[in-house]
């Protein structure tokens, strides 16, 4: 019979691993700017869960690497044939997705990636991405964004806590 020591014990022992397993899955992340207003504002965080097994959906909000340092470190690591060194100073973006792998090329959208008529899709390994404000930077402006570079998506803002 097991005492009320080791229960214990192995309680905490469960919890433990369930925290870790989370931490690792989860994210909080701080908005910075004005790109996704109203939805999330400056300032507010977000609770991301790392995702890169699983394809973000239209509709679901993600987090990924600015586009241009994807660039960069692309080409560095093309350059060197080693991968370039993860930097603490990465800018991340935070996006709504508008189409994905098979899905036809939004209109305001075809400049960017050289689409010529409506038929165009978005290829494998793809996506676009919108921002809720009108005059925000993202697909209009840098065109297709590789699967890879989707750090998670989006489940909720964190609750605001009174100060």
């Amino acid at each position: 019979m097991l005492s009320r020591r080791s229960i214990f014990a192995t309680g905490v022992v469960v919890g433990a691993i369930g925290a870790l397993a989370a931490r690792q899955a989860l994210l909080l992340i701080t908005v910075s700017g004005g790109s996704m207003s109203p939805t999330y504002v400056d300032g507010e965080k977000l609770v991301v869960r790392r995702g890169r097994g699983r394809q973000p959906q239209v509709g679901e909000v993600v987090v990924f690497r600015h586009p241009q340092l994807a660039r960069a470190a692309a080409a560095q690591t093309t350059a060197a044939q080693t991968p370039a060194p993860p930097r603490p100073d990465v800018d991340w973006m935070v996006k709504r997705v508008v189409a994905v792998q098979g899905d036809r090329v939004p209109e305001e959208i075809r400049p960017a990636v050289g689409a010529t008529d409506a038929e165009t899709v978005v290829p494998q390994g793809f996506l676009l991405v919108r921002g809720d404000n009108p005059v925000s930077l993202d697909s209009r402006h840098f065109g297709y964004l590789p699967t890879t570079e989707v750090l998670g998506v989006s489940l909720r803002k964190r609750p605001r806590t009174s100060s």
